[in-house]
């Protein structure tokens, strides 16, 4: 069985701007997205540690597990606005159900970037500047970016039946305008100061503890984003994982994903409730 993302047919396509700029100093300038030469001096720390690893990666940066947990997140937002927008077409929230889909999903989504920021802030982060100079504008964003989760998370709590969804489309856009370039600047200064300094060897421990603390649904999600064919044609071989480990691990994960998130959304998006659903409670 070939398992496909629900919302595929509902993804928006999402593209951001790319600027040159050799400066640990990180600025934004209308959504256009900085890029960096991580060879250049000022990113290394020690002589011990040069910026000579990039020809060791098998596989192109955009391959990278890094980049497919970014892309989960985009599509995750991608399917909670479409979910949002199709609500206010109808008119707002007029049954239960909806608010508890809504709700439901939105939990999931939230239990995964939470999750995803804590490998970035406790693991990966912390490893990379023991070789390179890593800007403090990539982790200083994530204090931001919670903050508009907590507002979006009280918002989503309090809605009841006849409730508008305006404001919270609003603030959800908002969100979405402020992680999307996020997650480009660090796939452009992080990932290329991570392959520059780190050999996919020397990478191994920060893999194997972003692993082993991992929720279920980020895999899920990471599944759902990148498709069944990719994950197991792909990922899995670039990673070193086992074939089996589909059968055993990925597959579950990717099925209760669906059951929190996708199921929840699909039904949000087409306005008819799922006759089973997997319902949670935001944290």
């Amino acid at each position: 069985m070939t398992c496909r993302y629900d919302l595929a047919k509902t993804m928006e396509s999402f593209c951001l701007a790319h600027k040159s700029k050799n400066d640990l100093t990180v600025n934004r300038t209308d959504k256009a997205i900085m890029t960096i030469n991580p060879r250049d001096p000022i990113y290394q720390v020690s002589k011990d540690f040069a910026p000579d690893k990039e020809s060791t990666w098998p596989h192109p940066k955009e391959q990278d597990g890094w980049v497919l947990a970014h892309n989960s997140l985009r599509s995750e937002i991608t399917a909670l606005k479409s979910a949002l927008m199709a609500i206010q077409k109808r008119g707002g929230i007029k049954t239960q159900w909806e608010t508890k889909a809504l709700q439901g999903a939105s939990a999931a989504h939230l239990e995964h970037i939470h999750a995803h920021h804590s490998n970035e802030d406790e693991i990966m982060t912390p490893f990379i500047t023991t070789r390179a100079k890593y800007p403090d504008r990539l982790t200083e964003d994530h204090d931001g970016i919670v903050k508009q989760l907590r507002l979006l998370e009280s918002m989503i709590m309090a809605l009841k039946v006849n409730d508008s969804v305006e404001k919270l489309l609003k603030e959800f856009i908002a969100y979405e305008e402020d992680l999307l370039p996020h997650l480009a600047e660090e796939e452009e200064i992080g990932l290329p100061l991570m392959r520059a300094y780190f050999t996919p060897e020397d990478l191994k421990p920060a893999i194997a503890r972003i692993v082993k603390q991992s929720t279920k649904l980020e895999l899920g999600s990471l599944v759902g984003a990148a498709g069944e064919d990719y994950i197991r044609n792909t990922f899995m071989p670039n990673e070193g994982i086992p074939f089996f480990v589909w059968h055993i691990d990925f597959y579950w994960k990717y099925r209760l994903f669906r059951q929190q998130f996708s199921n929840n959304v699909q039904a949000l998006v087409e306005g008819q409730e799922q006759k089973r659903s997997f319902m949670r409670t935001l944290l």
